[in-house]
């Protein structure tokens, strides 16, 4: 039977699979309410776990293809300087 140090290791090797939404928030460095409204536009992915509502990690990852792309500007060089 394992111990219990053998035990927390092990689950501290596993990734999870599903997390709930706060978690979910932290690891796209937003709000839960971001999540949440990622969730209704169909942009992330969530699943019923009894009555808990968890997000897939799968469609944490998935997210930065499912949007859309920021673009920059180039800033103007400056006169006698050389790029």
């Amino acid at each position: 039977m394992p111990t219990p140090r053998k035990v927390r290791n092990l689950k501290a090797q596993i990734d999870p699979v599903l997390v709930m939404i706060p978690r979910a928030a932290e690891m796209i460095d937003s709000t839960e309410r971001d999540v949440r409204d990622k969730l209704r536009a169909g942009l992330l992915v969530a699943v019923k776990d009894g009555r808990l509502t968890k997000v897939t990690v799968e469609s944490i990852k998935a997210l930065p293809d499912r949007l859309p792309r920021a673009e920059f500007t180039p800033l103007p060089s400056k006169e006698g300087t050389d790029v």
